[in-house]
């Protein structure tokens, strides 16, 4: 269906009356704040565990999500395929850009987002696919202080109470593991796993980062005394028989919640 506006969708859509009985829960990132609202008390649960550590008072928000669950549009947008990175294969995004706004689709799950400078949307299979509606809520406050200038990078990063030290790489590169390793060090705390925001501060750089958990592979628990008991002792032991090249490339992620250990 070609010609579809943003308000088309939220007219289909209706949010706010779908929210307007939810508990509306405040995240806090850099000042700015976020309010989620979520239909799915399940989902909302697993919001909560997740950023826990940037829930905040209720205050006027900034920026709301809405996060409706298992509805449908009446209609269908022309979505176009997101053209991937170099070396990456496979359909993941689709697109379908309106009048001052964006539809998303995630290909392999059937989630669709509304992207405006009023409306942000999430719906479809929801409850079955957190991590990418905790991907959605983050980008809200990425967009935001973006648009204030500060630039993403792709990194890691730890605090002392005097500096900070982010490391960059490819996904699979070690940026996870070795942050975890930094962070035995005394006094030394978790910024972020892959979401870092930085700008020029003049005569230093400012550095913030986004509520985004480690999602981290065998390799790097079975490494680690720490982290002994994320995964069933059966499933461990098979692991720590590989050899060392097998068990470095295996992709079998799991969240860890830095507060945990």
């Amino acid at each position: 269906m070609t010609g579809i506006t943003v308000q088309d969708v939220v007219d289909a859509l209706s949010p706010a009356r779908e929210t307007r009985n939810c508990d509306p829960v405040c995240l806090t990132v850099g000042g700015h704040v976020v309010e989620v609202r979520c239909t799915s008390s399940a989902l909302l649960a697993e919001l909560l565990r997740y950023f826990q550590h940037v829930i905040s008072a209720p205050s006027e928000p900034d920026r709301i999500v809405h996060v409706l669950g298992s509805m449908e549009l009446p209609f269908d947008p022309e979505y176009t395929d997101w053209e991937r990175e170099t070396g990456k294969s496979g359909r993941k995004d689709a697109v379908c850009d309106l009048e001052n706004g964006r539809l998303i689709l995630k290909v392999r799950t059937g989630l669709q987002f509304l992207q405006s400078p009023d409306w942000a949307i999430a719906f479809g299979p929801t409850d079955d696919h957190p991590n990418q509606v905790i991907n959605f809520i983050n980008t809200q406050f990425l967009n935001h202080f973006q648009r204030q200038g500060w630039v993403a990078c792709h990194a890691a990063a730890v605090r002392t109470p005097n500096r900070g030290l982010a490391i960059s790489g490819l996904s699979g590169g070690g940026k996870s593991t070795s942050m975890l390793r930094l962070m035995e060090l005394t006094g030394t705390q978790y910024v972020t796993n892959d979401r870092l925001l930085v700008r020029n501060a003049g005569n230093s750089t400012d550095a913030l980062g986004i509520p985004k958990l480690p999602r981290i592979n065998p390799g790097t628990i079975v490494t680690n005394a720490r982290l002994t008991g994320l995964i069933d002792e059966e499933r461990e032991e098979e692991l720590r028989n590989l050899e060392p090249d097998e068990l470095w490339h295996l992709e079998e992620k799991y969240d860890l919640f830095i507060d945990d250990i």
